[in-house]
């Protein structure tokens, strides 16, 4: 089937896969969305990749200008095969009004309090993901919001110890560990703030997810991505070092002043319109397969 197909798309840097389809006729697309650096050795091993598996491709594309950079660092030769095509997020948001509507009925069904400012986020509990800035701005949140609520959707090797943190920072009646969930729509719609924290990400996705349905977003991350999305005050909060009181300082203000966070709101859906659209990134895909 591949043999007698005039294009083959791969999403993800499948070794085998890539192997596979080396010697096959037809254009060659790889889409890669994972960074290069961050690990002991990383940059050898993603040379080792693209000088193996990589010459016979016709385009690589990638989701963020962070990523291809990253890319023509250890491969400058490819750039004139490297494009960067941003992901689609379709755009839920439109009025406060309905948000507030919609984060209602959310509440409702998910059994999370009405009244609260809720803090959320979402992923695998694993090191860089850094759930425990997560916990500890969690906690100087609370501080200066006393009815502040907290969710963490997802699991992974972390989850006892982060559990172990939340009892020892008195926050056990204000945190919900969900476990993992494959659609994170409804939560979303719940959740007031998404607080994302990493310390490395080629590009968060939920973060976007959750500004296309009108969560505001709060986010420091060390080395990635999502700072071509986010700009600090003007449609998120967005920092690249972890400072759980600034967050926490931040985040309380917002709560605190309706009308900046639904400028934030509204800015951050305007800009996954304009640069995150679903059609935009099909447009260059069709362009590509039709030539």
């Amino acid at each position: 089937m591949a043999r007698e197909s005039s294009c083959i798309w791969l999403t993800g840097t499948c070794a085998c896969s890539l192997a596979a389809i080396r010697n096959l006729p037809g254009k060659k697309v790889l889409g890669h969305h994972y960074h290069h650096f961050g690990e002991r050795g990383a940059a050898v091993r993603w040379f080792a990749f693209y000088h193996a598996l990589c010459r016979e491709l016709d385009i690589v594309t990638y989701p963020t200008d962070f990523t291809r950079n990253e890319a023509l660092r250890i491969v400058p030769w490819m750039r004139r095969n490297t494009h960067v095509v941003r992901y689609g997020f379709p755009v839920h948001y439109t009025n406060e009004t309905e948000r507030r509507q919609r984060q209602t009925a959310a509440r409702r069904r998910l059994n999370l309090p009405q009244d609260a400012w809720i803090v959320g986020n979402g992923g695998w509990l694993i090191s860089r993901k850094r759930f425990d800035i997560f916990l500890e701005t969690a906690r100087r949140v609370r501080d200066r919001i006393p009815n502040a609520f907290f969710v963490i959707c997802g699991n992974g090797p972390l989850e006892e110890k982060l559990k172990i943190r939340v009892s020892r920072l008195n926050l056990s009646n204000a945190v919900r560990f969900t476990g993992w969930v494959e659609d994170l729509d409804l939560y979303y719609q719940a959740w007031d703030v998404c607080l994302f924290n990493s310390d490395l990400d080629a590009l968060g996705r939920t973060p976007m997810e959750a500004a296309a349905h009108g969560c505001l977003v709060a986010a420091s991350v060390r080395y990635g991505g999502l700072g071509e999305f986010l700009t600090h005050g003007e449609n998120g909060i967005f920092y690249t070092s972890h400072d759980c009181d600034l967050l926490a300082r931040e985040i309380a203000a917002l709560a605190a002043n309706p009308a900046r966070a639904e400028a934030l709101r509204a800015a951050a859906a305007e800009k996954l319109r304009i640069s995150y659209s679903p059609q935009r990134a099909a447009a260059f895909y069709k362009s590509i397969f039709s030539e």
